[in-house]
């Protein structure tokens, strides 16, 4: 994971790069924990088939820092903050950041650098955390930021994008309703495009969700493979 990127004549666009680069992210906390990949799995299929993530909605990438997130919430975190990683990307023989424009996409990938989480939460504990937390968020007020696994007030992430960055990219963050802080391009929302549907239909996924969980606690499969579809993109 060590390289540095910043040719002109590179053949992929910049957005493409970003997108590698998420990508190597995932494929890495995939071989970290098996639990974020059965969770992710499990939620997305959820999701989508709840029509809550597709090219009106949210972004398959923007459900995966959420789950990133829940993951940092735990006690003790099962997955490190993106921060950390990076941190610890520098303290490593030879390192060199991976530029893309002003951000840097190195990170540790080294589990042995890293070390593993002795949380014991169950996937099916942590699918439960993720219906409960996100279903009662303050989408309003607060933003989801993986970097540094914490929220963020949306005021103070609308503030420090006016100041460093130029353009409408602020308008990024105050057209939708869900704020996801992108771990690496961190004047993007990965949740940049929810404001299409009605927030109402995202909560009221939730709320069935988190209903049918507390009734058929031990029916986890049954009620994530077959979600009450409220709204219909298509």
């Amino acid at each position: 994971m060590l390289a540095h990127v910043n040719n002109p004549l590179f053949p992929l666009s910049i957005r493409n790069l970003y997108s590698y680069y998420n990508s190597k992210l995932l494929e890495f906390l995939v071989s970290y924990d098996r639990r974020f990949y059965e969770m992710s799995m499990l939620i997305k299929y959820w999701a989508k088939r709840a029509c809550l993530i597709g090219k009106e909605t949210l972004s398959t990438y923007g459900l995966y820092m959420m789950i990133v997130f829940i993951m940092q919430q735990t006690s003790p975190p099962i997955l490190p903050t993106i921060e950390r990683l990076q941190e610890l990307a520098q303290l490593q023989l030879n390192y060199m950041p991976i530029k893309v424009g002003k951000y840097n996409f190195a990170f540790c990938d080294n589990p042995a650098i890293i070390g593993r989480s002795h949380c014991p939460m169950t996937t099916e504990e942590l699918v439960v955390k993720f219906i409960n937390y996100y279903q009662s968020f303050n989408y309003r007020n607060l933003a989801i930021c993986p970097r540094l696994g914490r929220l963020i007030d949306k005021n103070t992430i609308y503030t420090m994008n006016s100041a460093e960055s130029l353009g409408d990219t602020n308008s990024i963050f105050k057209q939708t309703f869900i704020v996801i802080e992108d771990p690496f391009v961190t004047d993007n929302n990965c949740g940049g495009i929810f404001h299409r549907i009605p927030m109402s239909i995202w909560q009221e996924a939730f709320d069935d969700a988190a209903s049918r969980l507390r009734r058929e606690p031990n029916n986890i499969l049954e009620i994530f493979t077959n979600p009450k579809v409220i709204f219909n993109s298509h």
